[in-house]
């Protein structure tokens, strides 16, 4: 019997953090925030693939 596991029950394999500026700005997340939902959501599943 094959089982498998969601990927969110794993322990990631790499932490993502966005870089952060000495001036606490945030110019990734805000160049994310700043795209449509779609984008965001596959640019999403993206960052979760290569972090599990």
């Amino acid at each position: 019997m094959v089982q498998y596991k969601n990927a969110m029950q794993q322990q990631p394999l790499l932490d993502v953090v966005f870089y952060r500026t000495s001036g606490g700005n945030e110019p990734v997340r805000e160049w994310l925030l700043a795209m449509d939902k779609g984008t965001r959501t596959v640019i999403g599943q993206d960052i979760k693939t290569a972090q599990y």
